[in-house]
């Protein structure tokens, strides 16, 4: 969602990518990635 309320199902240049993640699964300890964060960049073509 984007500071204004609305969505976009794409990505333009300057967006912020952030990505978190965790396994689960029962009787097993879970297991979080963090986050992972990267900035969307022109191509340089």
């Amino acid at each position: 969602m984007l500071a204004s309320g609305g969505t976009r199902t794409f990505l333009e240049d300057g967006d912020e990518v952030i990505i978190r993640a965790r396994a689960e699964r029962d009787g097993f300890v879970s297991i979080g990635l963090g986050d992972v964060r990267g900035i969307v960049m022109a191509s340089e073509a």
